[in-house]
């Protein structure tokens, strides 16, 4: 069992590593009483586990970046400070975000003698297992818990990596048993009236802790925690229902989760939304590159700061708006319901035919949004083909008069996966010009990221369409 662990923690957390030492010098301090034969059998898984990492990381590269002087192993305090922070939760920021951190603390005035109580015990428990000395006990668990505890702290103090507070999860729970040490010690010397005040000086320590998580999630709930814990997910439900109303009432026939970014695998925005509508059809569209226009009536959800000249398209032409405020200073969530997106007029400069790809999609036309200001801004509009499996970009190009390219610029496609026949796409460009204006535009698509181009379906020899630029 204990091999299996050394095989495994190293694997979750290349920070595990730091734990092969403590449990080396467990064995030699249990030698005498020692089973060699599942001690051997443990290795061996333990080898067995760890060599999936000797073959997917890159060794050499690894070793390069170790250095090879002593000067180079700089000695910090950092590993300390972030094992006494994670021993006794003080001064985690990470919670709450570097803002308002300070203001949650102040609502608990108590918190410093919470944390110099652990602190006092965990450096008592291990005062008390250095300086016991007992001849008829090998000690063998207390130099074990206390290995376990500093042997980490050790490792990264003189490592020559960057050290971060989470390394030192892996010595949980070593300092609370530390810390139940020193309190039996306590304990065993006063007497009985003292024994039962200390229990409630424990208990009371306890309920202190749990009061102050209650606090924290209400001060989460009626504040932003920028850069700490997110929006909790009740601020959400109000959005989230008036959508299945809106479903519910036949008002729409989709929903467009609009952010910056279209896979709910990473974007948080779309992960809250498609858990809380997953029974209401629903699409992703990433703002900042593409607009895309159903042939039915739909409503776009997005954030108020993701307000654009991609979402002013929704808004110039909605039916209704609905916002709903989160916390203070946190941004708003806007509902925009358009009738039928497909009627919004879009003026574009039509490419001359043929423009059909062959994966079925058809580039219409472009459009200028700006072009007197640096970066100039463009948009390209098109209608794409049957749902593919593939990733899809495109790209477009700028030319002088003499065919020479001056600009460039790609933009990611709607996942395939999502694509309809029956939508309009337009999908936003932008490039900032050294010299010279634009005299012609070439569009085409490639997939990502085998960059193979998509080919015309009527001329395969060529990928590109081209029109004059218009001034």
């Amino acid at each position: 069992f204990h091999g299996l662990l050394i095989g495994i923690l190293p694997q979750i957390h290349f920070s595990g590593i730091a734990l092969i030492p403590v449990s080396l010098l467990n064995t030699y301090s249990n030698r005498k009483q020692f089973k060699w034969k599942p001690f051997a059998t443990g290795f061996g898984i333990s080898l067995l586990l760890a060599s999936s990492i000797f073959l997917n990381v890159d060794i050499l590269d690894l070793i390069k970046h170790i250095p090879t002087s002593s000067q180079s192993l700089t000695a910090t305090a950092s590993p300390i400070t972030l094992a006494w922070m994670l021993s006794t939760g003080s001064n985690i920021h990470s919670l709450l975000g570097q803002d308002i951190y300070l203001d949650y603390i102040s609502l608990i005035p108590y918190i410093g003698v919470l944390h110099w109580t652990w602190t006092l015990l965990i450096i008592y428990g291990s005062i008390t297992i250095i300086t016991k000395h007992s001849s008829s006990n090998p000690r063998s668990f207390e130099i074990f818990i206390l290995s376990w505890m500093y042997i980490p702290i050790i490792i990264h103090y003189i490592s020559p990596f960057d050290v971060h507070i989470h390394y030192f999860i892996l010595t949980f729970p070593s300092q609370y048993i530390l810390a139940s040490i020193a309190f039996a010690n306590i304990v065993d010397s006063i007497n009985k009236v003292l024994a039962k005040l200390s229990w409630t000086i424990i208990l009371s320590n306890f309920c202190a802790q749990i009061l102050a998580i209650l606090i924290l999630y209400q001060f989460i709930s009626t504040n932003y925690t920028n850069g700490g814990y997110g929006t909790p997910l009740s601020l959400h439900l109000n959005p989230s229902e008036k959508l299945r109303q809106m479903y519910k009432h036949k008002t729409i026939k989709e929903v467009i989760i609009a952010d910056t970014g279209d896979n709910p695998y990473t974007n948080e925005f779309a992960a809250i939304y498609q858990s809380l509508i997953h029974d209401i059809p629903h699409r992703f569209i990433d703002i900042r590159h593409n607009v895309l226009l159903p042939n039915h009536a739909i409503a776009v959800i997005y954030s108020s700061n993701n307000i654009s000249t991609q979402s002013n398209i929704y808004t110039k032409h909605a039916s209704m708006q609905h916002t709903y405020k989160l916390r203070p200073k946190e941004n708003t969530i806007i509902i925009t319901t358009l009738n039928n997106s497909t009627k919004i007029p879009i003026e574009y400069i039509s490419f001359p035919g043929p423009n059909q790809l062959v994966n079925g999609a058809t580039i219409l036309g472009y459009s200028i949004i700006e072009k007197t200001s640096q970066p100039i801004t463009w948009s390209v509009i098109w209608k794409p083909g049957l749902p593919d499996t593939q990733t899809y970009h495109m790209f477009t190009h700028l030319l002088d008069d003499k065919q020479n390219k001056i600009g460039q610029s790609d933009k990611p496609l709607i996942d395939a996966k999502q694509w309809d026949p029956n939508d309009t796409i337009i999908t936003f460009f932008d490039e900032q010009l050294p010299f010279s204006k634009p005299y012609a535009i070439m569009v085409g698509m490639y997939t990502y990221p085998s960059i193979k181009n998509i080919t015309l379906l009527n001329k395969q020899d060529d990928h590109r369409i081209s029109a004059y630029w218009i001034h």
